[in-house]
């Protein structure tokens, strides 16, 4: 069961994360926004790590060694983000939402702020 004040974090999964995973977390009270959604596809990753900072969105990608360096630059820039969640691409959707929920129901989502995390 997840805590009440987890259903007020929001994710965004860039346009790397597959849509079937979204669902998936959805269907456990997560709240997910997708880059298709939002009509945020083919922006830049510092562009998307902007939009999730102004809304207040912890970022979920498989592009570990963009993020990687954004983050970095982040921290020098003195830019504060939401959190970043990095996950290495798997062939089954199944398998890294399964690791997804794990990781999000341990975590204290609140502490992400500025940080990045893998899964």
């Amino acid at each position: 069961m997840i805590r009440n004040r987890r259903l007020f974090v929001s994710f965004y999964f860039d346009e790397d994360i597959s849509v079937v995973v979204a669902k998936i977390i959805r269907a456990h009270g997560f709240k997910v926004i997708c880059a298709s959604e939002v009509k945020e596809c083919g922006i830049t990753d510092e562009e998307q790590l902007k939009y999730t900072a102004k809304n207040n969105y912890i970022l979920v990608t498989h592009n570990i060694r963009d993020f990687i360096k954004l983050h970095k630059d982040s921290a020098e820039k003195e830019f504060n983000h939401s959190g970043i969640i990095l996950a290495r691409r798997r062939r089954d959707n199944y398998e890294f939402a399964r690791r997804l929920l794990e990781f999000l129901k341990e975590i204290e989502t609140d502490d992400l702020s500025n940080q990045v995390r893998y899964v």
